[in-house]
This record gives structure tokens, sequence and C-alpha cells, in this order.
């Protein structure tokens, strides 16, 4: 019953992503759509690629987040500010 326990959906390619560890933003949007209420607040303490701050905007949610390495947070917001949050889709 309910759903299944595995996500299964394309990888991000290496040559587009940000950080190592990137997820793709169809799966987090599933997940906090699992998880969170609608027009919810969300907290990324380790923003990494900032997928998730996407996935919930995508949503309709406040996220916010932050990170420590500022090579992620800049390459993060360059693509934001330039329009091209596609390139992480």
């Amino acid at each position: 019953q309910g759903r299944s326990n595995v996500f299964d959906f394309p990888k991000v390619s290496p040559a587009k992503k940000v950080h190592p560890t990137e997820r793709p933003i169809p799966m987090i949007q599933e997940i906090l759509e699992m998880f969170s209420p609608p027009h919810g607040q969300i907290l990324v303490p380790f923003a990494g690629s900032g997928n998730t701050i996407l996935a919930a905007n995508n949503l309709g949610m406040n996220a916010m987040g932050y990170d420590l390495s500022d090579e992620y947070k800049n390459a993060y917001t360059q693509y934001v500010m330039m329009g091209e949050v596609s390139k992480y889709e």
C-alpha cells in the first residue's frame, strides 16, 4: 500500500552538476509534496546546489537556505540571477 520507497527519476547529468550530491528537482518536489504542508516554509541548512530551494519555489512554498561554501552558493545564485534555472532540471 502507498508509495514505493524507491524514487525513480533521471539523474542530474554530471556535466550540469554544481554539487557532487545534487538531486533532480522533480524528485525533491515529490518529497516536499509528501512531507510538507501546501505553501509551507522550508529551511535548507545545507543548500548545496540550491535544488531544494528551487523545488520549494516551484510548489509555491517559502524556502530559505544557506551553505558554508561560497562556491556552491555563488554558482546557484548566478544561475538564478541569469534566469538559467532550467539548467537544474
